[in-house]
């Protein structure tokens, strides 16, 4: 019985239109025949009241005795008003016979339709929609039927979902942004501070001609010095803004021409910055798709980070696992402490022993951009010492964020 249920729950729309359809029309026949038969059978009860009957028995070639029966009317007896009135009714009765039973059974039949086929799932849509209008979307649609108002509902329920996270990644995209320039507008007040305490200075001393040429020239470029660190501040400001509008577009590409760029920028790197960098690759794949950029800019920003802290020697390892492409950029430094590995790949971290002109945003970056490329990016430690940052993109799909 429960299979029988779920069948005909799960059954499509115009299957299940169909059947109340055939159903009820074939209600509709029985009734008016029954109805027919009954008012026939009623009208000749009536009919007998007003006909003289005379039998006659006849012999068949076979010799049977066949009795048959002949009605006349009996002009002695008058039809009553009340007989008569009801022979109108049944005459009546026999012409809308048809059309109202099966009428009937087309309205019934509508309406059980309606209720039991269209009827919930329409007013879930109704609700969910008023809810999306409210901007509402802390609710999930469920009808479980497979027919067409059921994918309407996943289809609808897959469009709350997806609000649902949009509207949550706009949420954080500007907590984050919050958290930027409450970070910005903080590292900005020391250099800002400086720069007023040696405006106050100049213009106090200065017209008393009680600054040297050389306190002077020594005040200027100390200014000129905080001047620029505050314009590279702003321009940092504006990339990592710019982040989250960047673009992925990942396409087929030849993974031999993409290693020989890292290891043309690695050597480069290498020769600069007097560090043996190799680049080991295991991928055997002919083409890969990624966004190379995005790649050739998460790798820029490991090494950058590497070679402020490598003794001697980094190695990047390239290879595709499953379905991600997966690069790892280890140094042989002191590596990551507990905190770091914790607030690393956070905005503006800086380490205390690091210079104040970094500012603490290429982990971030790389964070960001592999995450915007369907991977992570994880930090962690050498087993023999050393930090490494593993970054993996994801190589399934066109992605165009």
């Amino acid at each position: 019985m429960d299979r029988i249920k779920r069948i005909w729950f799960n059954l499509s729309i115009q299957k299940t239109l169909i059947v109340y359809t055939v159903g009820f029309m074939l209600l509709a026949t029985v009734l008016s025949s029954l109805s027919f038969n009954g008012l026939d059978e009623w009208k000749n009860a009536i009919n007998k009241k007003y006909v003289t009957f005379e039998y006659s028995d006849f012999t068949d070639a076979a010799g049977r005795s066949v009795r048959l029966s002949l009605g006349t009317e009996n002009s002695e007896v008058t039809i009553s008003q009340k007989d008569e009135v009801l022979l109108k009714f049944i005459d009546l009765s026999s012409t809308l016979t048809i059309p109202v039973f099966f009428g009937g059974c087309i309205i019934l039949a509508a309406f059980l339709f309606y209720r039991n086929k269209l009827k919930k799932p329409i007013e879930l849509i109704n609700q969910s929609a008023a809810k999306i209008a409210e901007h509402n979307l802390d609710f999930s649609l469920r009808y479980e039927s497979k027919d067409e108002m059921g994918r309407l509902c996943a289809s609808l329920e897959t469009m709350r979902s997806s609000l649902e996270n949009n509207y949550r990644e706009m949420w954080r995209m500007m907590e984050e942004r919050k958290r930027l320039n409450a970070v910005f507008a903080h590292d900005l007040r020391t250099p800002l501070t400086v720069l007023r305490g040696y405006s106050d200075f100049l213009s106090n001393y200065i017209p008393h001609h009680k600054v040297s040429e050389e306190k002077l020239l020594s005040t200027v470029f100390a200014i000129s010095k905080h001047t620029e660190r505050i314009e590279n501040y702003v321009a940092t400001m504006n990339d990592v803004q710019k982040l989250e509008d960047i673009s992925i577009s990942a396409r087929e590409t030849n993974a031999r021409e993409l290693v020989e760029q890292i290891t043309s920028t690695a050597q480069m790197l290498g020769n600069q910055f007097a560090i043996n960098i190799n680049v080991v690759n295991h991928i055997k794949d002919e083409f890969i798709n990624v966004d190379s950029k995005i790649v050739l800019r998460v790798i820029d920003n490991l090494l950058s980070n590497a070679l402020r802290f490598a003794k001697g020697y980094i190695e990047i390892t390239l290879q595709v696992m499953g379905k991600e492409l997966i690069i790892e950029v280890s140094d042989d430094g002191c590596g990551f402490s507990h905190e770091d590995l914790k607030q690393g790949t956070k905005a503006f971290y800086r380490t205390h022993s690091e210079e104040s002109v970094h500012f603490g945003l290429g982990l971030y970056i790389c964070k960001t951009l592999c995450e915007k490329h369907g991977g992570e990016f994880l930090l962690s430690n050498n087993e023999i010492g050393g930090a490494k940052g593993t970054a993996k993109f994801d190589l399934q799909k066109l992605i165009n964020n």
